[in-house]
């Protein structure tokens, strides 16, 4: 305890006290005034009220006045000194820790706060001198206290650390003199807390150090070991701290060997980890703590397994050992913390390692503590996770870095091997071209245009491994400028001259100006390179215009400069693209230049050559208005080194040969020959499409393929674009870099249009490798990608079979055409015949339903009847067959009983029969008629099948219709007739459209031959099946048609329902549009006559917007087809116009489901085809009804 008061660790302010002014004397002279007598204090201009304080007067007043004052040094209370009674009485009603040590005895008095300080002393101490109640530490603080009281000095101790019912405080205390008059009789001791801001700061500076000693550490070993340094500086907190990393980590065996990290190079390892330098985890074991709890490091061992196997930190208490740990202040420690520094993946068993700290015994284990820890060991494992990135990020830079130096060796080996087979190409065809000279008996220009394209190519290759072995010397850093002394103006004369004659043939003027006066020293290779690489690029892109070269000398800061100029009228470079023009690899992809080819390198070289020369190149240029590129170096007038053998080598006859043809590449222009795109009449060989910006490429191909197809050529996708625009190709060839518009962007934009020519095949021949990108062409629409350079003899194969392929997709499409045309003439049939329907329709039910018509009458408006439907059915047949054929058709199943339906079928067609005096017998022999049946449509099957057994029946025949059950799940119909009967080779034959046997028979009873063809697709769409059968002509017929039978669902009742003529429940306005003039008049009469509703007509679209105007109607039933507009355009501008709601049916003739619908899309609410009976019209009248 007397170390608590070390001298060496207080504090000590002395003043004089007479000759400090006091604050009250500071205030008055500042002319401030004294604002402590109110209990509101001001903060910022807001008033805050004081808090009230609780009375503490009472207790601590009642326990200092039960001691006998009489028995101590100060006597009874009535005779202390006024100043003494009054600071008593002051302190008892305070809150903050004060006590007063009063004469020469010290005798204590203090309050409630000063209660912690003195624990278990408490209420003795009250009243007792002060070395009785502190006598363990009274030697320390009795010289102190004196000089207080008799030295009128005043003592604060700050931060002082306490141990306090074994819980670590922090308090700040003062000794400050009390004077009675001029004498001072008493100490006046004033405590108050600060452990939460002595304990904060200390986390917060630990949390910060932990936080920078390590963020920017590029090893995870380096993360520990500068994080337990860290830790170490706060042994207040981690009084040991110790670390194990992984050693190795088998994940696939669930296996974690630790090692305990070397950092006690200084101090002496810790005893709690002798022993356990290792430990090893095995993931998905057990582990017995039985096993493992004789000494602390096997229970420490066990610990840490068991943590890393539960991915969780452990506390571990080891007090049973007596391991006599002490923290700095000398007390013990026994608990300490475990915890795994995980990997940021949650479900990942891996781990950087362990800690194993000690903690602090005296600190509250709170949820304050508890943030503080998990705070502390998630910065260590984020800083691991920062070093882990930055860890695999330097070895990826080192693994780049290896494999750039292995990249240079690699371009270096190939590039000179590269020349020994050129060097052997280029001896003998050079013999075998002039062996050909002198003995070639043919066209003597084709041979030539041969041997010049074989050396065009081949030295465009020995330019390619030129640049090639000049970037692996730029890669190394071993290019150097071998100094030799020319005539510079003559030199680049000669570079330049070779450049005439090609700008002559493409229309291009090429001017020059060269004032340069004297010799130069410099490396001419070098300055070769840099002069037709910028040459080349300018003739490149200058489809026309002009090139300008100027060689001048210029003096700069006393300084002669040789600027060289290459300045062009061509396509120019997009500004965001001009600070890229140097970087290795850059290139301008929708540049417009006479070819796409290139390596991305030419001005990148460029660049270091000049600044291996001493100079600059920089660029100017306009977007569409040119470019020019300056390159500044110095004048040198004296060599720098000796030629070497190699620039020697470099003035060979051969090298100088190839000096402008190996910078130029072949012009993508196509000539007139292959512009053609007309044929000799009547070749008719399949047409390909061959794309290329290569003209060497194009030649070669289309001398491969002309003999066998009709070729067609473009130098790049947008020739191609207007090229199929005229032609229909069988099959493109395309490149897929090219200029203007590349090969992808051509066939996307292909397979985007209409037509034939969408279906070609693209084959796309190609020196890229790549798997994207032939994974690119695949999905933008190409067929087939053929990687350069490839045989003849696939080129064949693969154009023979894509070919075929095309000209079944062809046949496909037109098929599909003529299918289309078919259904738009059914279409357009059907409405044709049901427009003049539709007023005989509604004339003949309204008679029917009048009260004036006499019976006799009645029959024959029966039998109108009876044949208007009969066209409807027919009209309705032949849409029904292009539903079916297109899978269109849709059924509304039902589990049913299909007796009812059979008998309305045959109640629908007793006329027909009776009037051929034929008996039509239902038998029904099933136990189960039930089945899942669309009725109207399974309906539909059976007046198919015995309306055709009446028509080939002869008079007074019969017609017998059987259900049986050939088992439980299975029903069957058969419709079985006396009538013709079939010849067996018809049976199969029958059910096609169109289909009705014989040509006698077709004559002899008419129809179209579509009845059976619809049954069938309707049994079919019933999951059944729709089979003839006959015993041969005059035997009769019998059609079967099974299906799937269901049990009998619960009985429902039905309401019945017969139409009638009533009238509505409420007359309506009715807009009635309409372009025939019948339908029009038939219409308005029975809606406004017999249903009462109130109607106006119109027979086009704008007196239709008219009406409407002043028109409030509540429905609108109006023709799709009006002379104007259509019906759709009509309900589209009423839908906007009219700001009310009203009910819109639309009528029309066609009936398909696209007709309803598009109707029902544009805002009509109902849809009626025609020819419209009474009972579709009050249906749609009835739904109007149930809107308003």
């Amino acid at each position: 305890a007397k170390s608590l008061f070390k001298i060496n660790k207080i504090q000590v302010l002395s003043r004089e006290m007479e000759s400090q002014p006091s604050k009250r004397q500071k205030r008055e002279n500042e002319g401030k005034t004294e604002s402590a007598k109110t209990d509101v204090f001001v903060i910022n201009e807001t008033p805050i009220e004081a808090e009230e304080e609780e009375d503490f007067t009472l207790g601590m007043w009642k326990i200092c006045c039960d001691v006998n004052w009489s028995d101590t040094p100060l006597g009874p209370m009535e005779n202390w000194p006024k100043s003494i009674l009054s600071s008593v009485k002051t302190i008892m009603a305070s809150k903050v820790g004060q006590c007063l040590l009063v004469g020469n005895d010290y005798v204590k008095i203090y309050n409630s706060g000063y209660l912690p300080i003195l624990g278990e002393k408490h209420p003795y101490a009250m009243g007792k001198k002060g070395k009785d109640v502190w006598v363990e530490i009274w030697d320390i603080i009795s010289p102190l206290l004196d000089s207080v009281l008799h030295g009128k000095k005043s003592l604060f101790f700050k931060d002082h650390f306490f141990n306090l019912n074994n819980e670590e405080h922090y308090m700040s205390f003062s000794y400050s003199p009390h004077y009675n008059g001029e004498d001072v009789v008493a100490v006046h001791v004033i405590f108050y807390e600060t452990t939460e801001g002595v304990i904060g700061m200390r986390r917060t500076n630990s949390l910060k150090d932990i936080m920078q000693c390590s963020a920017t550490c590029t090893t995870v070993r380096e993360v520990f070991l500068k994080s337990t340094q860290a830790i170490a500086n706060y042994p207040h907190d981690f009084p040991v701290c110790v670390a194990y990393t992984v050693d190795n980590q088998e994940e696939n065996h669930g296996r974690i060997v630790l090692n305990l990290l070397d950092t006690f190079e200084k101090e002496e390892k810790p005893s709690i980890v002798r022993g356990i330098e290792n430990v090893t985890v095995n993931l998905h074991g057990n582990n017995d703590e039985s096993q493992s709890s004789d000494t602390p490091q096997s229970v420490l061992s066990w610990t840490i397994e068991e943590s890393v196997r539960r991915k969780e930190a452990m506390f571990v208490d080891l007090e049973r050992f007596s391991l006599g740990f002490k923290m700095p202040n000398g007390t013990p420690f026994h608990t300490f913390y475990v915890v795994p520094l995980r990997h940021s993946s949650q479900n990942s068993e891996s781990v950087w390692g362990v800690l194993v700290v000690g903690l602090n015994p005296l600190g509250k284990i709170n949820d304050s503590y508890g943030a503080f820890l998990h705070a502390a060991f998630g910065q260590i494992e984020s800083n691991l996770m920062g070093a882990e990135g930055r860890e695999e990020e330097q070895k990826k830079i080192q693994e780049m870095a290896a494999l750039n130096r292995a990249k240079t060796v690699f371009f270096s080996n190939i590039s000179h091997e590269f020349r020994t087979p050129l060097t052997l190409m280029f001896g003998p065809l050079e013999e075998l071209k002039s062996a050909a000279e002198a003995n070639w008996n043919g066209d003597r220009s084709v041979m030539e245009r041969s041997f010049e394209m074989l050396e065009r190519n081949t030295f465009r290759l020995f330019k390619l491994v030129n640049a090639l072995l000049d970037f692996s010397r730029a890669e190394a850093g071993r290019l150097e400028a071998h100094f030799e002394e020319v005539d510079l103006e003559n030199l680049t004369q000669t570079f330049v001259h070779d450049f005439k004659s090609l700008c002559e043939e493409r229309g291009i003027q090429l001017i020059t100006s060269f004032q340069v006066n004297g010799n130069v020293c410099l490396d001419t290779d070098m300055w070769e390179k840099i002069v037709l690489n910028l040459l080349s690029n300018a003739f490149k892109y200058t489809l026309k215009g002009t090139i300008f070269v100027e060689l001048k000398e210029e003096k700069e800061d006393n300084k002669q400069i040789i600027q060289l100029m290459v300045k062009d009228t061509g396509c120019g470079i997009a500004t965001e693209h001009v600070p890229h023009l140097f970087e290795r690899f850059f290139r301008v992809e929708e540049s417009n230049g006479r070819s796409h080819e290139g390596t991305g390198i030419g001005l990148s070289l460029v660049e270091q050559f000049v600044g291996l020369l001493g100079g600059k190149i920089r660029v100017e240029s306009t977007l569409g208005s040119g470019s020019s590129f300056i390159v500044r170096i110095p004048k040198v007038t004296q060599m720098k080194t000796k030629n070497s053998s190699r620039e020697m080598e470099r003035k060979s006859s051969f090298q100088r040969k190839v000096k402008s043809v190996q910078f130029v590449h072949p012009d993508s222009e196509l000539s007139p020959e292959e512009m053609n795109v007309s044929f000799k009449e009547g070749d008719d060989r399949p047409l390909i499409l061959l794309i290329d910006d290569n003209k060497d490429m194009r030649t070669y191909l289309r001398n491969l393929l002309c003999d066998i197809y009709r070729v067609v050529q473009a130098s790049d996708g947008e020739m191609a674009m207007e090229l199929v625009k005229q032609i229909t190709p069988d099959l493109i060839l395309c490149d897929i870099m090219m200029p203007k518009v590349n090969g992808l962007a051509f066939v996307k934009w292909l397979r985007e249009q209409s037509g034939v020519c969408s279906l070609t095949s693209v084959i796309f021949l190609t020196a890229k490798t790549r798997e994207d990108t032939k994974a690119e062409a695949l999905n933008v629409g190409a067929d087939d990608y053929l990687v350069k350079p490839f045989s003849s003899e696939e080129l064949y194969a693969r154009i023979r079979s894509h070919i075929n392929l095309v000209q079944a997709r062809k046949l496909a499409v037109i098929k599909g055409m003529e299918e289309s045309k078919k259904d738009l003439f059914l279409a357009s049939l059907s409405h044709e015949l049901r427009t003049p329907l539709a007023p005989v329709l509604l004339l003949v039910e309204e008679l029917r339903a009048s009260d004036r018509v006499e019976d006799g009458f009645k029959e024959s408006l029966k039998t109108i009847h009876e044949n208007v439907m009969i066209e409807i059915q027919l009209i309705d047949d032949l849409l029904e067959i292009t539903k079916i054929s297109k899978g269109k058709l849709s059924l509304k199943l039902v589990d049913s009983d299909v007796i009812p339906t059979i008998e309305g079928a045959m109640k629908m067609l007793a006329n027909e029969a009776k009037r051929k005096n034929i008996t039509v017998k239902l038998s029904v022999e099933a136990v189960n008629h039930f089945a899942s049946i669309d009725p109207p449509k399974f309906q539909q099957v059976i007046s198919n099948l015995l309306r055709n057994a009446i028509k080939f029946t002869p008079d007074d025949g019969k017609i017998t219709i059987f259900v049986e059950n050939p088992s439980l799940n299975e029903l069957k119909v058969c419709v079985r007739d006396t009538g013709i009967g079939l010849e067996r080779d018809n049976l199969s034959l029958i059910f096609n459209p169109f289909e009705q046997g014989t040509r006698d028979i077709n004559k002899k009873f008419g129809g179209l031959g579509l009845g059976l063809n619809i049954a069938r697709g309707l049994a079919i769409l019933h999951g059944g099946t729709l089979k003839a059968e006959s015993m041969g002509l005059n035997f009769g017929s019998n059609f079967v048609f099974r299906l799937p039978a269901v049990e009998s669902p619960a009985p429902q009742l039905q309401s019945a329902f017969k139409p009638s003529w009533r009238v509505s429940s409420r007359p309506f306005n009715i807009l009635l549009v309409e372009d025939n003039k019948t339908t029009l008049m038939v219409m308005n009469r029975i809606l406004s006559q017999r249903l009462g509703h109130k109607v106006k007509t119109a027979e086009s679209y704008e007196e239709a917007i008219q009406l409407s105007k002043d028109y409030q109607f509540d429905i609108l039933i109006s023709d799709i087809g009006l002379p104007d507009k259509s019906g759709v355009d009509l309900i589209e501008q009423l839908r906007k116009t009219v700001d009310r709601k009203f009910f819109a049916v639309a009528t029309t003739g066609y009936g398909t489901e696209d007709d309803v619908e598009q109707c029902i899309k544009a805002g009509f609410n109902a849809h009626i085809t025609k020819p419209i009976s009474f009972g579709s019209l009050m249906d749609a009248i009835k739904k109007a009804e149930g809107k308003f």
